[in-house]
């Protein structure tokens, strides 16, 4: 268990599951591999986005590899990518890749080339853990680390970090998510869940569906219903209202939750 890091379902229906071992592509009748002996940078998948025209972009090891469903186009370091490379990738509105890595850097895909938004070390921030971009264009970006931790917002013209002194339960923010309403999503390690709608924060922290409040991945369905993976307590669903609990009680093979995604059937896709 624990070996898959990610999945992306295409609009299609395949099923791209990064692991560390390389990619399974399911298609709902037979799986197969994509491995470094198929052209992969790595075989270590941390991160996968699907583009409007269906190129897959894969964060592997210390490389982004793009696959055009025929060849594999590697970047490296020497393409401007942090040596360390990236953890999360995420596709904005205007169909910019953005990607994330160790040590705090950030780095955008535009105009057929990557460019450093952010170095290594700045700001003193270390851990990235989630990335997104909202209806108006603007990229949040969760920082888990206790004390330079939050929720970062970055637009065209401004960079705003958001701690526990603006509102949130806590500064380790894990994960990020948007919702239909436009609301901003967030998990903690540490003290649940909350949102933000523009105005105010509204925080979930030690609440029954949140069991150990220690959020990993979140993910919104078609229905606006909120999925939220977390470290050993499983799988939580929240529907605005209510709150609903999956463990392994209920069929999960383990209750620590690295993704989740949902096929054009409304089925929920878990990664453990």
């Amino acid at each position: 268990g624990n070996i898959i890091n990610t999945i992306a379902i295409y609009t299609v229906g395949n099923k791209w599951i990064g692991t560390k071992y390389g990619i399974s592509v399911y298609n709902d009748t037979t799986w197969r591999s994509i491995t470094k002996t198929n052209g992969l940078q790595s075989n270590l998948i941390y991160s996968i986005v699907i583009d409007s025209i269906g190129r897959k972009w894969i964060a592997n090891g210390n490389s982004v590899s793009l696959y055009n469903d025929t060849t594999f186009t590697n970047y490296g370091y020497s393409d401007n990518l942090p040596g360390a490379g990236l953890l999360h990738l995420n596709i904005d509105k205007k169909g910019v890749i953005w990607g994330i890595g160790y040590m705090g850097s950030i780095v955008n895909y535009k105009n057929g080339k990557w460019n450093i938004f952010r170095s290594e070390m700045a700001d003193g921030m270390l851990d990235n853990s989630s990335i997104i971009s909202d209806n108006s264009g603007a990229i949040w970006i969760a920082l888990i680390d206790s004390y330079y931790g939050g929720l970062y917002k970055i637009t065209d013209n401004s960079k705003i970090m958001f701690t526990k002194k603006d509102g949130l339960s806590s500064n380790s923010v894990t994960a990020c998510a948007i919702d239909s309403k436009g609301d901003i999503w967030y998990g903690t390690k540490d003290n649940g869940a909350g949102k933000n709608n523009g105005n105010t924060w509204v925080n979930y922290e030690n609440v029954t569906g949140v069991a150990g409040n220690n959020v990993k991945t979140i993910a919104i369905d078609s229905q606006n219903n909120k999925w939220f993976g977390t470290w050993y307590s499983g799988l939580f669903k929240f529907d605005g209202n209510s709150w609903s609990s999956y463990t392994t009680t209920n069929g999960l093979t383990d209750n620590t939750i690295n993704a989740i995604a949902f096929d054009k059937n409304g089925i929920v896709w878990i990664c453990v």
